[in-house]
């Protein structure tokens, strides 16, 4: 199965199909063993922070499937530590309303042990878990951080668009109903759910807080990577949003790293990897960068996604006119422009397809800068609201299946 580009039918209020082909050589040599697996959910840790110290008290955080799978396992990680962080239980269940799960949860083991501890910059994966689920399944993964072994520093994705759930008294990971002490806004430790399949049809992506979400409410699914996940699951294609929210394309900030730092983690290394849609580039022409060193940047980032068996489709960069103090002024219009007509030429080896997003938001200007359309606009003139994200993931449409 495979998506398709078609050019032709690029309009702004039109949808581009895109080529999200399953590459020959990942098609070649799949069973239908428990041991072939492909990403549902997934997450970026972009930065750690200081927290607690956490001990004997859990986690309960959301990860809402995209792929239906008659197994699951759960990915683990703990970048940017220095420490070590032990977790004396893990469970999973299906989500019924806010911390409680709609069975009771089930024991998730790692080698055969209920127990793990993650190295300082280490990584982990589960056994398989029997657990069935269907695209939109909403997860619910807990963590029991035992007494005696504190974290007080933590890997995080900062902006998570989900509620999240905190004991403090104690190992409650088994219990379907979740005595909250607190909710917290980052999704910490926890990096992926991916099912057992054989066919692996992972699209994965990229980007910035566009992709993230931001914009959009908590608890709703409603960034554009939702959208285009609810439109392709049909298909037996899953989408994961590793959007991080003021992320460059080419630098790297404080706690921060750019797509290219992270790309071999967040795209390269993902199970079950077809295909990206790389949106990032905003941050970098907001900060002077000139549209032909991200040209560059994004044709290196396409030339490893081809090697890697990888289709690679870029998206045009929409307009930021009006957001308060914000460079999105004359000098970065022209760089958007150049930049945004680089992209729709396929030129630099970027030629499986790309993305309008800005034919489909943008389009209206102001003193030769552009800006949102307003019933698109989320309020701060650069994130799109829900309804705008719902018709960035129509531009992205199953074709020749």
């Amino acid at each position: 199965m495979n998506l398709r580009p078609t050019r032709s039918r690029v309009l702004a209020t039109a949808a581009l199909a895109l080529a999200v082909a399953l590459p020959a050589s990942a098609a070649m040599g799949q069973s239908n063993s428990a041991t072939n697996w492909s990403a549902s959910w997934g997450t970026s840790q972009a930065s750690a922070i200081s927290v607690g110290p956490w001990q004997n008290q859990t986690l309960r955080m959301v990860a809402r499937t995209s792929r239906a799978g008659s197994q699951i396992r759960i990915e683990l990680a703990n970048p940017y530590v220095s420490t070590a962080a032990t977790f004396g239980h893990v469970t999973v269940g299906v989500q019924e309303n806010g911390g409680t799960t709609i069975a009771q949860p089930l024991t998730v083991t790692f080698g055969g042990s209920a127990s793990v501890t993650l190295p300082a910059g280490g990584s982990v994966a589960s056994d398989a878990i029997a657990l069935p689920v269907d695209a939109g399944t909403r997860l619910l993964v807990s963590l029991y951080v035992p007494s005696g072994a504190p974290i007080s520093t933590a890997p995080v994705h900062e902006y998570s668009l989900e509620t999240e759930y905190n004991h403090l008294g104690g190992d409650v990971t088994a219990d379907r109903s979740f005595p909250t002490s607190n909710t917290f806004g980052f999704t910490t430790f926890l990096t992926g759910v991916d099912v057992s399949d054989s066919a692996r049809d992972t699209v994965v992506a990229i980007g910035d807080s566009i992709t993230a979400g931001m914009g959009t409410p908590g608890d709703t699914d409603t960034g554009w990577p939702d959208y285009l996940a609810a439109r392709v699951a049909p298909a037996g294609f899953a989408v994961v949003n590793m959007g991080v929210t003021m992320d460059k394309v080419i630098a790297d900030q404080p706690g921060n790293p750019s797509v290219t730092t992270r790309w071999k983690r967040d795209v390269l290394d993902v199970a079950g990897a077809t295909a990206v849609i790389e949106e990032g580039g905003i941050n970098d022409l907001r900060a002077r960068v000139s549209a032909s060193a991200l040209e560059s940047a994004q044709a290196a980032l396409a030339s490893s996604a081809h090697a890697a068996g990888l289709k690679f489709l870029l998206t045009t960069i929409t307009p930021c006119g009006g957001v308060s103090g914000d460079p999105c002024d004359s000098t970065f219009e022209t760089q958007r422009l150049a930049y945004n007509d680089w992209v729709r030429s396929g030129a630099g080896g970027i030629d499986d397809g790309y993305v309008d997003f800005d034919g489909a938001l943008g389009g209206y200007f102001s003193n030769g800068v552009g800006l949102l359309n307003s019933g698109y606009d989320s309020g701060d003139h650069i994130h799109p609201n829900a309804a705008g994200n719902a018709v960035m993931a129509d531009m992205i449409i199953t074709h020749d299946l």
